[in-house]
């Protein structure tokens, strides 16, 4: 019983582990999109203040 319950441990240990680094990893390019995108409008925002 206690063997069994460890094999489904670890299995749930590596399943999560593998779609934390999935997930991390969309994170990660989410990010890097948000920031070039903050990026790209802090270099239109000072158009915007002398448009104003």
């Amino acid at each position: 019983m206690i063997e069994a319950n460890n094999l489904t441990l670890h299995m749930y240990t590596v399943y999560f582990a593998g779609c934390y680094q999935i997930r991390a990893g969309i994170l990660e390019g989410m990010l890097r999109e948000t920031s070039t995108w903050r990026t790209r409008q802090w270099a239109v925002f000072p158009r915007w203040k002398s448009l104003s």
